[in-house]
């Protein structure tokens, strides 16, 4: 893996909850930004004919994606008179950044490669611990009314080692000591992010691990794993019964009571954050209703009007949408989710159908990559990720090419086993 690639990854990983470090011309970058242009112009470079770097079947659909996605920053620009610096930022997330597919596609390619990406987050796995507490003390992060020791960004990167494990112990039923405590700790860590997102997206997406990791499912090992999850479930309620006074336990506890109540009574204000959705989403609905095929352009965010209260106006204009999908309805209208949704489903439902191909020693790699880019994709239904932190969607994109690199070389593999076994049949049939 080439030393740009490993920034790629490493420096947007261990920096993953700052969204942007610096403004170039009105427009925020992230870390990953510039390292992004860099890589990508390196990899042209290497390659030389683009019809080799562009060598995928992701080509076709995402160029479609990406030429409806520059009509769209044009009609916004021109017509609808969106701010350039915003629109420019989202475009460049949305339909730009998935460029990074390629970074993966030609420069992952074999095992080695794919242990430097476990080795690199191993090391980053015992950054984050000090590394949160210098955020703190810098402020840098996301100021939530509830108590928050990771970022669950950071949740998201080092998920990476319990999937690992559990691939590993799905396919070859042991798991090193090593590996063992590192997902025990992403666990903690996911666990303090304090975040119900990364909680719901991680929780569902080790089932993904275990279906893609095995040949054939087994319902009692399925029983077997749900009578963990209860275990786990019951161990908490203990803790919170023995311990309910300390800060860790008490923070989570609330946080999981307070996700509860919001359930409950969800058009109801104060810490319900359901209740600001709904509204965010009425909103956009309504925005919708009056472009809905084209959209309203990207960069364009709703004014949404607000009961008043403590903290919130009677009406604020440009609301963060808080998910993609309604996101990209409002601004690309329903063409252009279409077109999200074909290029991305199109890669999950393919890499589930032909998982059996992946076989050997990369197999718990593929499939923890695999399930980063699933969780990811996940949680981007109910937060605004995949729209706006730049280091996580160049992240997704570089996992997501070296995930189908690993499944475009087997098929090519058992093709050329099929095509060497005819001609052994044919002398066979001749004797």
């Amino acid at each position: 893996m080439p030393v740009f690639l490993l920034l790629l990854f490493f420096i947007p990983e261990v920096t993953i909850r700052m969204h942007t470090f610096i403004s170039a011309g009105g427009v925020p970058l992230a870390f990953a930004e510039p390292i992004f242009f860099v890589s990508f112009a390196l990899l042209i470079l290497d390659k030389w004919d683009l019809n080799k770097v562009f060598a995928s079947s992701f080509s076709k659909y995402y160029f479609i994606f990406l030429a409806y996605g520059i009509w769209n920053l044009t009609m916004s620009l021109k017509y609808y008179h969106n701010g350039i610096g915003f629109a420019g930022s989202v475009f460049l997330n949305v339909f730009v950044y998935p460029l990074s597919f390629f970074l993966g596609y030609h420069y992952i390619t074999e095992q080695k490669q794919l242990k430097n990406y476990l080795r690199m987050t191993q090391i980053i796995f015992f950054l984050y611990i000090p590394l949160t507490f210098v955020y703190h003390q810098l402020g840098v992060g996301e100021k939530a009314p509830y108590l928050q020791f990771f970022d669950h960004y950071e949740g998201w990167v080092v998920s990476f080692l319990i999937y690992f494990a559990l691939s590993n112990y799905f396919i070859y039923k042991k798991v090193s000591w090593f590996s063992k405590f590192l997902a025990f700790g992403s666990i903690i860590i996911i666990i303090l992010c304090n975040r119900r997102g990364i909680w719901i997206s991680t929780f569902f997406t080790c089932f993904i691990i275990y279906y893609v990791s095995v040949r054939q499912i087994s319902f009692g090992y399925l029983a077997r794993i749900l009578l963990w999850v209860g275990l786990g479930v019951g161990t908490y309620i203990l803790i919170v019964k023995v311990a309910p006074n300390n800060p860790v336990v008490e923070a989570v506890n609330s946080r999981v009571i307070q996700t509860i109540e919001n359930f409950e009574n969800p058009t109801e204000f104060g810490d319900n954050s359901i209740a600001w959705r709904l509204l965010v989403v009425q909103a956009s609905f309504k925005d919708f209703t009056e472009h809905p095929i084209l959209g309203r352009g990207i960069g364009y965010q709703p004014t949404v009007v607000f009961p008043k209260g403590t903290d919130l106006w009677n009406e604020r204009e440009g609301v963060a949408f808080h998910d993609i999908v309604i996101a990209l309805l409002v601004t690309t209208g329903v063409l252009g989710l279409i077109l999200f949704f074909i290029m991305h489903l199109k890669f999950i439902f393919r890499f589930l159908i032909e998982k059996n191909e992946i076989k050997g020693e990369i197999k718990p790699y593929v499939a923890s990559m695999f399930g980063m880019y699933a969780g990811a994709l996940m949680w981007a239904f109910v937060a605004n990720d995949m729209w706006s932190n730049a280091n996580l969607v160049i992240i997704i994109y570089a996992l997501r090419g070296a995930v189908v690199k690993q499944l475009d070389k087997a098929i090519e593999e058992k093709k050329k086993l099929a095509a060497a076994e005819v001609p052994q049949n044919l002398n066979l049939q001749a004797v």
